[in-house]
């Protein structure tokens, strides 16, 4: 470690809270350690927005808030703890370098707001589409502002897993893996969003992603399955019925 001259710390769902939540302590870390490498961080799909009805009491014990986190941010969440792991909150106090990656139209995030998805049918089932479209927005607006994001319209949870995801997803005709060297090398533009002409509930806007899911949909049913059930939201290892 110290002849590092770069670490990228990364996480996706739930570790990608736990990489927003502890970048820093685990930055300085290092440097006390005598390294003079420069610590970043990727989260992936743990940029959650905070709606009416969720709740997560259960997640300050599992990711041990309370022993990582100084008080002083967690006061600012007395009434309300839970808050302390949304992206949004915990955003403006990270000193480190820090890419946020994130679908619009984050599955885990429909089923947290009781939003079924059906995939065997259609891309997302809407239940709800005031819900959605407050979700939706909600997570546009937050990201717009971030120094490094790369927001896709998709139904999704994850790119890091997944290679199909990571190379052939792309926003504004960059995929992923470009625009991580991007930022690292900070030659190219940091911020890469999809924007939308119009809202669409059903399904969203991006090309690469309608493509990838047709694929899939028809892999599976040719049955030239590869071993995974890609429908246009997550890249999940799934046994075939």
């Amino acid at each position: 470690m110290s002849q590092a001259e770069s670490v990228l710390l990364t996480g996706t769902s739930a570790g990608a809270v736990g990489v927003m939540l502890h970048i820093d302590k685990i930055s300085n870390q290092i440097e006390k350690a005598g390294s003079k490498a420069i610590v970043r961080g990727i989260s992936d799909s743990g940029w959650f927005v905070e709606t009416e009805g969720i709740r997560q009491k259960g997640s300050i014990q599992y990711w041990q808030v309370n022993r990582t986190i100084s008080s002083d941010y967690l006061d600012q969440f007395s009434e309300n703890e839970w808050s302390c792991l949304y992206g949004a909150n915990i955003y403006p106090r990270i000193k480190a370098p820090l890419m946020i990656v994130q679908f619009y139209y984050d599955n885990f995030q429909m089923q947290l707001n009781g939003i079924q998805v059906d995939f065997a049918s259609r891309p997302i089932h809407v239940s709800d589409e005031r819900l959605i479209r407050q979700i939706v927005n909600q997570v546009t607006s937050s990201l717009s502002s971030l120094e490094a994001v790369f927001g896709v319209s998709c139904i999704g949870h994850g790119i890091l897993h997944s290679t199909e995801l990571y190379t052939e997803l792309k926003v504004q005709e960059v995929s992923l893996r470009q625009a991580i060297q991007c930022w690292i090398m900070d030659e190219c533009p940091r911020r890469n969003l999809d924007i939308c002409e119009s809202w669409a509930p059903i399904l969203a806007c991006n090309d690469t992603c309608v493509k990838l899911l047709q694929r899939s949909m028809q892999e599976w049913s040719s049955g030239n399955w590869n071993g995974h059930y890609t429908t246009g939201r997550t890249w999940w290892t799934t046994p075939r019925p």
